[in-house]
């Protein structure tokens, strides 16, 4: 990945973390979620799986191609968490 684009990823992931802080679950298309971070698709997907394999937030598809993000279970060790 080059330099810009995992600053830009590191930035998205800040901002993911801070949107779910407190219970708060993001749910919408990676089109839509996206777009309200103000990032490509790739940058979002990029930042997802990078909090996904930190254990840091958990990812559930929903019904009509909706993600549903929300913090992840600290207390499940990473390599017992699904993806």
């Amino acid at each position: 990945m080059m330099p810009g684009a995992i600053e830009a990823s590191e930035r998205t992931q800040a901002a993911l973390l801070a949107r779910v802080s407190g219970g708060v679950v993001l749910i919408g298309t990676t089109d839509s979620l996206a777009s309200a971070l103000g990032v490509t698709v790739t940058t979002f997907l990029s930042a997802v799986r990078a909090l996904i394999e930190a254990g840091r937030i958990t990812v559930q598809m929903e019904p009509r191609s909706r993600l549903s993000v929300r913090l992840g279970d600290r207390s499940i060790a990473p390599a017992d968490r699904p993806v």
